[in-house]
């Protein structure tokens, strides 16, 4: 199991990892990181919001109850992290909607795809909306 804390400085850890593929001139890379820094920061709130102590890791550690967190959906996560009001409303309504096109199969996509322009957007969106989710200790 994975505690908050930890899942918290993963998520810090996969924005970091894109900054730095970002400064690197791999748009694409970056811009995909940026989808896992929201989905772990999204899981850690929902930790949090629902006083859950760890994240399940492993396959063996997943209660029924707890499937609905297996998903890599954006929209549902957000609703379960208690975050929903601030993030659907300005200022961070456009961060939200920028974010909202990734995928996980986003790792299928061509190299060269993604823009410089589009990757910068990605990262200051992913920037700006973990400072809303990421829960403070």
């Amino acid at each position: 199991m994975l505690k908050i804390i930890d899942l918290c400085s993963v998520a810090r850890a996969r924005l970091k990892d894109a900054e730095s593929l970002f400064a690197a001139e791999r748009f694409d890379g970056a811009a995909y990181l940026c989808g896992y820094a929201i989905e772990v920061a999204l899981k850690a709130r929902i930790c949090k919001n629902m006083r859950w102590k760890d994240f399940p890791e492993k396959q063996s550690e997943w209660q029924p109850h707890h499937q609905f967190l297996k998903v890599h959906n954006f929209g549902n996560l957000l609703k379960w992290s208690g975050r929903e009001d601030q993030i659907l409303n300005p200022p961070h309504t456009a961060s939200w909607s920028l974010v909202l096109s990734w995928t996980p199969e986003d790792r299928y996509r061509l190299t060269g795809t993604m823009t410089p322009r589009d990757a910068a957007a990605m990262v200051q969106a992913t920037r700006a909306l973990l400072l809303i989710l990421l829960p403070r200790h």
